[in-house]
């Protein structure tokens, strides 16, 4: 059965949710679905308002997961990884758990399907106003679920 819901972990703060599937309306994945079906590893594919995405190179119906980057204008703010088969986790988890900063306490290991995103880009050492900011990370947030579940709309299976 197809998830309804996936566990949204930001390793940099340690912050955990659950993103239910109804949060991402359905034509924003009908959208998404050709912009990440055509998107090729290094390169930068737009989303939309200045929004764009890198997809790293792999086959993610074979790994059941995928790691991607969001951009703004051209510059990276995190590092993701979607995972939405059991064959892909454990792996991925203990990879990417390496990212999580000393001062957040230790996170759990989530189930399938996850989403874990380490926020790369120091909004306070970039030249961005506060309001830019205020803007840019909720957005971000938005962006990055909006990724995982196309990438899971679009490659999920039945272990």
């Amino acid at each position: 059965m197809k998830p309804t819901a996936l566990d949204f972990i930001t390793i940099t703060s340690g912050r955990r949710s659950m993103s239910p599937r109804s949060e991402v309306d359905d034509h924003v994945i009908e959208a998404l679905k050709p912009v990440l079906r055509n998107a090729h590893a290094g390169i930068h594919s737009l989303i939309h308002g200045g929004w764009s995405v890198d997809l790293a190179k792999s086959d993610p119906r074979r790994d059941g997961g995928l790691a991607f980057v969001i951009l703004h204008n051209n510059r990276a703010l995190s590092q993701c990884m979607a995972v939405w088969q059991t064959r892909q986790h454990v792996g991925a988890w203990e990879f990417f758990r390496c990212f999580k900063p000393p001062f957040v306490d230790e996170i759990a290991e989530p189930a399938v399907p996850w989403l874990a995103v380490n926020v790369i880009a120091d909004l306070r050492n970039e030249m961005m106003t506060m309001i830019d900011a205020m803007v840019i990370l909720p957005e971000l947030a938005d962006v990055e679920r909006c990724v995982a579940w196309t990438l899971i709309e679009l490659y999920w299976e039945e272990d």
